[in-house]
């Protein structure tokens, strides 16, 4: 298991770049959003809801880069993984707003089933894996039932 970090993505020229934001003013503007059942976007929502808000959703949809096109293009705000974004940070297509509304709790898992057959390729992209990973070791791989 990894805690993955979350971030707040708007164009550089958006007036909330590089500002500070509470869940109480990110609720007037333009979000664009994951579907429904993503687990960050379910995290969100839930901090938004233990603040009483409901977000203004613009654009729904299960593709990051065109969420990462929108938002850059000055549509509004997205919130993905900070690794989804990294080459939009660097480049400066995307800058990202700082979130005041509590830490967002999300975290990968890597599942396997116990009894099914463990592949070479498998076990090579597991080593990939811990080698990577900034999580303990006995804690980042998981057998499902």
């Amino acid at each position: 298991m990894q805690r993955e970090e979350l971030c707040l993505l708007v164009s550089p020229s958006h007036e909330l770049a590089g500002k500070t934001i509470t869940p109480e003013e990110l609720a007037t503007y333009p979000l664009l959003l994951t579907e429904k059942g993503c687990a960050y976007r379910a995290e969100f929502e839930r901090i938004q809801n233990l603040h009483g808000l409901a977000p203004k959703i613009e654009l729904e949809t299960d593709s990051t880069p065109v969420l990462k096109q929108f938002a850059a293009a000055g549509l509004g705000i997205t919130l993905l993984p900070k690794i989804a974004a990294l080459d939009e940070l660097e480049n400066g297509s995307l800058t990202e707003i700082i979130w005041d509304g509590g830490e967002f709790e999300v975290y990968s898992e890597l599942l396997y089933h116990k009894d099914k057959k463990v592949t070479k390729a498998m076990k090579a992209f597991f080593q990939l894996v811990r080698i990577h990973s900034v999580e303990p070791e006995e804690t980042m791989l998981s057998k499902a039932t």
